[in-house]
């Protein structure tokens, strides 16, 4: 490998971090417990997006909730 691609592989990998995770659950409740209690994550923020926006979003028709966790080294 050249120099000039070992360079670019590294600026990509610098420019992709940090990660975020979505994943989708069926009770929100019972998985915000779970990630609080069991796992230790702390509720950063709990955004309600309407229906009109997450129409757009092609995600659902119906409005969805987005929670941000935090683990206790500041991960999130």
């Amino acid at each position: 490998m050249s120099v000039d691609a070992t360079k670019r592989i590294e600026t990509v990998i610098k420019t992709i971090s940090p990660l975020e995770v979505g994943i989708c659950v069926n009770n929100l409740e019972q998985m915000i417990s779970f990630y609080n209690e069991v796992l230790g994550f702390q509720l950063v923020s709990q955004i309600e997006v309407e229906a009109g926006k997450s129409k757009e979003t092609g995600f659902t028709k119906g409005g969805y909730t987005i929670v941000r966790l935090q683990t206790n080294y500041g991960e999130r």
